[in-house]
């Protein structure tokens, strides 16, 4: 897309698509429903009472990449209170003690999502999310490809690399970011891991705040 601006043609942004089954959706749907999450997505009112769906994504695999579940949970806590969201926890094999913690630290302000046990059944549950708030893993850029927004949170990764497109927008996904003097490394492993921790929850609930808020304009069409 640089080599066609610089010869002076407009380039076309694409946006990928991952289809979903309806076997899979009818699952998601089902296992939604039965954890009192209404598995159609909200339409923008533009209504300040808007009961946004978010989702939490979290992974047992990268721990250099790792937010606090507990900061996760206070994160979904906060925007449940302020602007009455509704957030589930999706989960893969292997992570529900993980996922768990999230819900455990959002003092009944998430809910525990069913697991997910392929990629097109995460896709499906997505479906009904108004914007997913995960760190630099396949799960943020999975929810971007199907055009849901996203707040990416991002520590050893160069996000002007790494991070997703924004559907709505054309431009790169919003991101939470702390400086720190040894970011980014592409470190793989760490033994003082400082970039995560330095994220707050009030960055992510500002991140968040500021996604649905251009969900509301751009459904407006202002």
């Amino acid at each position: 897309m640089r080599r066609r601006a610089r010869a002076g043609s407009t380039p076309i942004a694409s946006c990928p698509r991952v289809p979903t089954s309806s076997r899979c959706s009818a699952r998601s749907t089902c296992c939604a429903r039965s954890r009192s999450i209404r598995a159609a997505r909200a339409r923008c009112s533009g209504s300040p009472n808007r009961r946004a769906r978010g989702r939490a994504s979290v992974s047992d695999a990268g721990a250099i990449k790792q937010w606090d579940p507990a900061r996760f949970g206070r994160t979904a806590a906060r925007l449940a209170r302020e602007r009455g969201a509704r957030c589930v926890v999706t989960w893969g094999p292997g992570e529900r003690e993980l996922a768990q913690r999230v819900v455990e630290a959002s003092e009944g302000c998430a809910a525990l999502g069913p697991e997910t046990g392929s990629i097109l059944e995460l896709a499906a549950l997505y479906q009904a999310c108004d914007l997913v708030i995960g760190a630099d893993t396949g799960p943020l850029h999975l929810a971007a490809a199907l055009g849901i927004p996203v707040v990416g949170l991002y520590g050893p990764k160069d996000p002007a690399i790494y991070a997703p497109w924004d559907a709505r927008t054309g431009a790169a996904a919003p991101l939470v970011r702390r400086p720190v003097y040894c970011s980014p490394c592409n470190r793989r492993t760490c033994t003082n891991i400082i970039c995560m921790p330095a994220i707050q929850v009030g960055d992510v609930v500002a991140a968040a705040r500021d996604s649905l808020r251009e969900d509301l304009r751009l459904a407006s069409g202002s």
